[in-house]
């Protein structure tokens, strides 16, 4: 699980912050271009072991990471090792110690100032629906070979999605749970950014609920078992 919220935060940035609570892992990141934001929230029940150290219950510990060293370590251990991330700021506070079977390596943190703070923007959307993440995914891996873009639209009873190219094109009406849509609402978005979010997104969510308005960005929003996951995708705004 830990590998692949590491894999899907490495499409939109190489640093990360971890924000340590008593009871959760928060993670906020936005790509440097300013389309894509992740929002990840992991509750302590999904670890074996969590255990923070702090002057205060409302005290968070903010630890500032290389993604890529992260994933290189999970890449090389086995998938019947544990693995326990150590950090003590009173033996170092510049590094950590990460534990896979029977290797131990020491890691350095990085300089929180390197580092994008971002918050969620308050959007408030008016269509939404549930979506398998595979179906998805299918129209996606299609898409790509015919524009760069693709649209979404909603009504009150169904869902399209459509690229088109100069001549080709390609539309599905993908089957759809909980649709909420007052009217019809349009939106375009990359298909590279949607495309490079869902295929880590289907390693971890059986489905998603996506949100639209038109011309807002999308909300991709994946939960279960104390985990949830939130993407925004900025749309592709034509030029009048």
């Amino acid at each position: 699980m830990l590998k692949n919220i590491l894999k899907l935060n490495s499409i939109a940035v190489t640093e990360i912050k971890f924000n340590l609570s008593n009871d959760k892992i928060n993670i906020s990141v936005v790509d440097p271009a300013h389309v894509e934001m992740i929002i990840t929230e992991i509750d302590k029940s999904l670890f074996w072991e969590y255990e923070i150290k702090t002057e205060s219950p409302e005290q968070i510990i903010s630890l500032f990471f290389d993604v890529d060293k992260l994933l290189n370590v999970l890449k090389t251990s086995k998938k019947e090792d544990n693995f326990i991330l150590n950090y003590n700021s009173e033996i170092n506070k510049n590094s950590f110690d990460i534990i896979t079977g029977s290797f131990k390596q020491t890691l350095s943190l990085i300089d929180s100032s390197t580092v994008q703070e971002s918050k969620m923007p308050i959007l408030d959307l008016n269509a939404s629906f549930d979506v398998l993440t595979v179906d998805l995914k299918e129209f996606l891996n299609r898409a790509e070979n015919i524009s760069d873009y693709f649209s979404i639209e909603t009504s009150t009873d169904k869902v399209l999605l459509n690229a088109s190219g100069d001549i080709d094109k390609i539309d599905f009406n993908p089957t759809v749970q909980n649709i909420i849509s007052n009217s019809i609402h349009n939106s375009k978005f990359s298909i590279d950014y949607f495309l490079n979010a869902v295929k880590e997104l289907k390693n971890l969510f059986e489905s998603l609920t996506v949100e639209i308005s038109n011309d807002y960005p999308v909300r991709i929003t994946g939960a279960k078992d104390k985990l949830k996951i939130v993407v925004l995708i900025a749309p592709r705004i034509e030029a009048e």
